[in-house]
């Protein structure tokens, strides 16, 4: 249980996040993200999550997704666990550059 609770930190928890795309949602992401953890620009993680996701959908199916990525100059792994206010159509094409 330690270990999660290093990796997921309140600040790093949103309920009924919004977000009508993936794009949407990643901006959020990576707003909370950057709140939590200062050095970390939303900038860098929200392209860093975006180029991540071009590479191949993160989305597992069920409703569940796993957007992932690594950030230079980011030491530790951490985590942000969120859930929707509206579901994100997955059906819909990755992100286009």
């Amino acid at each position: 249980m330690h270990v999660v609770a290093q990796l997921l930190t309140p600040g790093r928890t949103i309920c009924r996040a919004p977000g009508s795309s993936k794009k949407r949602l990643f901006e959020t992401l990576a707003s909370v993200i950057s709140k939590d953890q200062p050095t970390l620009s939303d900038s860098d993680v929200f392209s860093q999550l975006i180029a991540r996701e071009r590479l191949g959908s993160t989305g597992l199916g069920g409703g569940i997704a796993i957007p992932h990525c690594r950030i230079a100059h980011c030491t530790e792994p951490m985590g942000c666990l969120a859930t929707l206010q509206e579901p994100i159509d997955l059906t819909r094409p990755t992100i286009s550059r």
